[in-house]
C-alpha cells in the first residue's frame, strides 16, 4: 500500500492508481557536489521510476490512468513535441483511446530523442502541428468533442489535483527514508518547477509529514506557466481531494533566474552537466541541468543540507517500446 493511502484511509477509493514505479526511488549523498560547494549536498534519484522510461511524471500517471480508465472516454493531451509526459502517457496509456497533440519547440539531443521516442510510441494517435498556430486549429477541433461532453481534456503537463496525490505520496516516501537513517532531513528541498505538480505535492506533503523544509522551485518554463500562484491554486486543490479542512504548506521558494528559453540550454545549466557526472549524475540540459545549476548556487549560498529532487531519466529507444 502507498504511504498517502496509509495515512489517509478511504483516499484509495477515492483517488486509485495503477502499479507504474519501482518505489522507493534511491536518495545519496554527492561527494563531489559536496566538495565543490561546501555544503553537504544530496540527491533523490526520482528519475529511477521505471527501469526503461523513469522520471517523476510517472508518479503522477499512476492516479491520472486510473482516473482515466474510469472515464471511459477518449483523453484529448497536449505538450511540446519532446514531452515527457506525453512519451508515458502514450506508451502506459495504450489501452486509452488518445489523442496527442504537440508543437514545436526548440531542440537538443536529448530533446530529439524523446521527440523520435514519442512518435514511435504514439504512431497514429499523435497529431503534429507543423507550426503554434497549426497545434491551435488542431487543438480547437479536438476541443469540440470536450466541450460536447464526447471526449476528457487531460490535465496540461499532468499536473491536477488528483496526480499531485502522487507527489505528496513522494513527500511522505522522503520523509520515511530520513526517519529509517538513509538520509539526513535536509535544510533544503530544490526542484523544478514546470506545470507545478511536483513542487505543489512536495510542498503540502512535506507539511503533512512535518518535515521542516525549504523548498526553492526552479521554474523551467515561461512565468505564466510555473509561477507560485499557480502552486497555491494546485494545492487548493489536491487538498480537497484528501479532505483537507485547513492545508498547510513547507515554505516555498520560486525562482525564475535559472530558466532562460524554453526549451534551450543556459550557460550555468552547461556548467552544471560536467560537475554532476562526477558524481554519476546525468542531467538533461534544458530541464534538471537549470534545476542542478540553481542547486550549486544555493549550495553555495546557503550550506547546511540540500537536497537535489533529480527527475531525470534518458529513456530507452528500443524494439519494445516501438511495438
Amino acid at each position: 500500500m502507498r504511504l498517502i493511502h496509509s495515512r489517509f484511509p478511504g483516499l484509495e477509493q477515492r483517488a486509485p492508481a495503477v502499479d507504474l514505479c519501482t518505489l522507493p526511488t534511491p536518495v545519496h549523498r554527492l561527494d563531489h557536489i559536496s566538495r565543490l560547494t561546501g555544503a553537504d549536498v544530496w540527491i533523490k534519484r526520482d528519475g529511477e521510476t521505471h527501469a526503461e522510461l523513469g522520471g517523476s511524471k510517472l508518479r503522477a500517471l499512476e492516479f491520472l490512468l486510473a482516473e482515466f480508465a474510469a472515464l471511459k472516454k477518449p483523453i484529448v493531451a497536449y505538450g511540446p513535441e519532446a514531452s515527457s509526459w506525453l512519451l508515458d502517457l502514450a506508451y502506459f496509456g495504450r489501452g486509452l483511446d488518445l489523442d496527442l497533440l504537440t508543437f514545436p519547440m526548440p531542440m537538443t539531443a536529448p530533446s530529439r530523442h524523446k521527440k523520435e521516442l514519442l512518435e514511435a510510441v504514439a504512431g497514429r494517435r499523435l497529431h503534429r502541428g507543423r507550426d503554434f498556430p497549426d497545434f491551435v486549429l488542431r487543438f480547437l477541433h479536438s476541443w469540440i468533442g470536450v466541450a460536447g461532453g464526447r471526449a476528457e481534456l487531460a490535465p496540461a503537463g499532468g499536473s491536477s489535483a488528483i496526480s499531485t496525490i502522487g507527489y505528496v505520496n513522494a513527500a511522505f516516501e522522503l520523509a520515511d527514508q530520513v526517519a529509517r537513517g538513509l538520509c539526513p532531513a535536509p535544510d533544503v528541498v530544490v526542484a523544478p518547477l514546470g506545470s507545478g505538480g511536483l513542487v505543489t505535492g512536495l510542498a503540502l506533503g512535506f507539511a503533512l509529514a512535518n518535515l521542516p523544509v525549504e523548498l526553492i522551485g526552479v521554474s523551467i518554463a515561461p512565468w505564466i506557466v510555473s509561477n507560485k500562484g499557480g502552486v497555491f491554486r494546485l494545492l487548493l486543490q489536491a487538498a480537497w481531494v484528501l479532505d483537507l479542512a485547513s492545508p498547510r504548506m513547507s515554505p516555498l521558494l520560486v525562482t525564475h533566474r535559472f530558466k532562460g528559453t524554453y526549451g534551450l540550454p543556459t550557460p550555468a545549466g552547461n556548467t552544471a552537466v560536467p560537475s554532476y557526472l562526477e558524481d554519476g549524475i546525468e542531467l538533461d540540459p534544458v530541464y534538471s541541468a537549470k534545476a542542478g545549476a540553481a542547486v550549486l548556487e544555493f549550495a553555495r549560498e546557503r550550506k547546511g543540507r540540500i537536497l537535489f529532487w533529480h527527475t531525470y531519466r534518458k529513456p530507452l529507444l528500443n524494439n519494445e517500446l516501438q511495438k
